[in-house]
């Protein structure tokens, strides 16, 4: 498999750089555990590029699997999957004649017929061809929502690992307090404390609206793209790269 396949846009922006942001305290405190032992600033540095390449590597998978995990609590918080609530006829997110318009073309192309079953079952069946239908035919715009929902959801999953380390140099900068009761042990613990309170705040209120915000961006990307795609072919039109002008209202929503 070549490199290129490994280390995708995908990979890099919504794994490795979570990865990196949720154990920068770790590489923060290698750099200066060398630097305390007098290693040559070179040793440091490639210390450091090394540890930032590594670590990450290693834990971009168990973030994701955490970030899978409040993904799934997710779905049972909201009710279903975004791309599935927003195609049920009980949801307002479209009028009834766009959604019956949607649902043809869905019937037509995979013979899934959602005017007689629309359960969630069936939704989910459909979306599945749609989300097939894009892999054959890259969309831009929606890979790009893709990231950004990857890159919050798996900065979520590895939070908590985030905060542990942040507790661990709360307590020692704290004990070094106590040891040198100097000012710059002062600042260095504030600022410690300030930056795990930040943290928490970010896991209580700030990931789970964007996780939550980035869902259903993705969601109405998904299904709006293929209604518009559908829609210029049935008019003859190419739809290998739709009119970018028609649609920029999906990137401001």
């Amino acid at each position: 498999m070549q490199l290129s396949n490994l280390l995708d846009d995908y990979t890099i922006k919504a794994r490795l750089v979570p990865a990196l942001i949720n154990v920068s305290p770790i590489i923060v405190a290698i750099s200066l555990i060398l630097h305390h032992q007098n290693f040559d600033v070179t040793i440091i540095l490639g210390s450091a590029t090394f540890s930032s390449l590594v670590i990450p590597l290693f834990l971009a998978e168990v973030f994701r699997i955490k970030g899978v995990e409040i993904e799934n609590k997710n779905y049972q918080k909201w009710g279903g999957k975004p791309t599935t609530i927003i195609l049920r006829r009980t949801d307002k997110e479209y009028d009834d004649a766009s959604k019956n318009q949607i649902y043809k073309f869905i019937k037509e192309d995979f013979q899934i017929d959602l005017f007689n079953d629309s359960s969630d079952q069936n939704i989910s069946n459909a979306i599945k061809h749609i989300i097939a239908y894009f892999h054959r035919n890259p969309d831009d715009l929606l890979r790009q929502h893709n990231v950004e929902y990857g890159l919050v959801r798996n900065l979520a999953g590895g939070v908590n690992f985030l905060i542990t380390q942040l507790i661990f140099w709360l307590l020692f900068t704290g004990y070094r307090l106590y040891l040198e009761q100097s000012w710059t042990s002062i600042y260095v613990t504030i600022a410690v404390l300030v930056l795990l309170a930040l943290v928490l705040i970010l896991k209580y209120r700030i990931y789970p609206f964007m996780i939550n915000s980035r869902a259903f961006r993705y969601a109405r990307t998904l299904i709006e793209l293929y209604y518009y795609q559908k829609s210029q072919q049935k008019r003859g039109a190419a739809t290998s790269q739709p009119n970018r002008a028609a649609i920029t209202a999906l990137d401001s929503r």
